[in-house]
């Protein structure tokens, strides 16, 4: 055989031998257990895969992630307890990523000798946003007498995970007269509320009249509107007399204990 019909055939072989390596390649690893772990707001803290030879050969995993399918995004994984890139044999391969868009859900696959793992998703927590609650949520009041007053105390809240601004609190109604608003804890009537913090309002009813009242309460604000409708009853005090009126009582009382009198002073005297 020529020299050259060898150096062919030794460079032939070596192409042969770099293909079947890549075939191994693919062929020689198997994913197992992938799995996000630590997703929060902005981030995640490691994507992981147990990733498995079943040759000696030892390659590095990377990991592809974006907004679909198609990625678009690469980061190197890191394997073993020593953080040492190639895997074999069942080292977990691990990244850790930051910088994520909150409420937002990504695809990723691990990527072991160019060939992709099967594709998988994680959502990233929702967005800071603040929401509003006010209690009592119905605003009944008792009946109170006409010229009386009575309070409610209402409590404005933010349950959302950020700040509550509230842009105004108001009555309104052709009935708002009848009712009376005043803060409480509140240190304005356009409060600002951070994450999970509360205040308080007082509403008074005072009823000029007899009869049914109602009135619109309400609180606007970045998490939106609450109204409440307040209710109430005035109740009249009774008529009270005047002085000729008691006068008049007064002359029929005694002309009563007068007639009494007399008919017990009839009634014993001798026959």
């Amino acid at each position: 055989m020529s020299c050259i019909a060898k150096k062919s055939g030794l460079v032939l072989g070596a192409v042969a031998f770099i293909a079947s390596m890549a075939r191994d390649a693919a062929a020689a690893v198997f994913y197992s257990g992938e799995s996000v772990s630590g997703v929060s707001m902005t981030g995640v803290s490691s994507l992981n895969a147990h990733l498995n030879s079943t040759s000696s050969l030892r390659w590095t995993a990377t990991f592809d992630y974006g907004l679909t399918s198609s990625y678009g995004s690469t980061a190197a994984g890191s394997t073993g307890a020593n953080n040492v890139p190639p895997f074999y044999n069942g080292n977990v391969a691990s990244v850790p990523i930051s910088g994520l868009a909150c409420g937002t859900t990504y695809h990723w696959a691990v990527v072991v000798a160019g060939a992709h793992d099967v594709d998988q998703t994680f959502t990233t927590t929702a967005c800071p946003a603040p929401a509003i609650s006010v209690s009592p949520s119905i605003g009944g009041f008792s009946a109170v007498t006409v010229g009386a007053t009575l309070q409610k105390t209402f409590i404005v809240s933010n349950p959302g995970t950020a700040d509550l601004v509230v842009s105004g609190i108001t009555l309104a109604g052709h009935q708002s007269t009848e009712f009376a608003l005043a803060l409480g804890t509140c240190a304005s009537l356009t409060p600002t509320l951070t994450a999970g913090n509360s205040c308080t309002l007082l509403i008074t009813f005072s009823p000029d009249t007899p009869g049914h009242m109602s009135t619109t309460f309400g609180v606007a604000s970045n998490a939106g509107t609450v109204d409440i409708t307040l209710s109430g009853s005035g109740v009249g005090a009774g008529n009270v007399p005047t002085l000729t009126e008691w006068g008049t009582i007064l002359l029929g009382l005694a002309f009563v204990t007068v007639l009494l009198v007399r008919s017990r002073e009839g009634a014993t005297a001798p026959g």
